[in-house]
């Protein structure tokens, strides 16, 4: 399942009030605009160095990504306003992932929480599984929905994402029918990725 532009912000609104609001609000904002595994992601955490401000990328040495010693390196791509604000944040804080089982908890907490409240007027899905995967299966699908019909462009996500070309692509492409309704948004969340 993927999240639209609207879900994914009540999903934010969903964390509660407290010091660490504006980390977890960070992590969550993080996972959606890299895509990375959260293995990478914690990994990355313990290295910021790996974060090039200048290309506008996290390049992932050999032996960070997926499993130790697994998938060689990659250059994971970023929005050039995500990479200010990432660069604003690393200058003041660490990210701090907690353990997986941790994460998924709190994205069901918080999720549980955002749907339940009364106040909101965005629809949204009730059933969704919202797990560190998701958030990763939404940039993919949100970045071919934009960028999908033009084939270096795509072929420069399943790099960024660290896929060959023989993963299903049909996995991700199934979710753009629920981006038609929202797709300006989607287009400004992704404005310019990978250039």
């Amino acid at each position: 399942m993927i999240f639209t532009p609207s879900e994914y912000t009540v999903l934010l609104e969903g964390i509660p009030k407290s010091k660490n609001q504006v980390k977890f609000k960070f992590q969550l904002e993080t996972m959606l605009n890299t895509g990375m595994r959260y293995v990478e992601l914690q990994r990355f955490d313990e290295h910021s160095e790996w974060f090039d401000i200048k290309n506008r990328l996290i390049a992932l040495p050999t032996g960070s990504t997926l499993k130790l010693g697994g998938e060689k390196g990659r250059d994971v791509h970023l929005t050039p306003a995500y990479t200010a604000k990432l660069e604003m944040y690393l200058s003041l804080n660490e990210l701090k992932f907690p353990s997986r089982e941790v994460m998924e908890e709190n994205l069901k907490r918080w999720w549980i929480r955002a749907v339940e409240d009364t106040n909101r007027t965005v629809p949204i899905i009730f059933n969704i599984h919202v797990t560190p995967k998701t958030f990763r299966y939404t940039l993919v699908t949100w970045l071919l929905a934009v960028y999908g019909e033009n084939y270096m462009k795509a072929n420069d996500i399943w790099k960024s994402m660290g896929h060959s070309g023989t993963v299903s692509m049909n996995h991700y492409y199934a979710g753009r029918a629920r981006l038609k309704s929202c797709i300006d948004e989607v287009k400004k969340f992704v404005e310019g990725w990978g250039t």
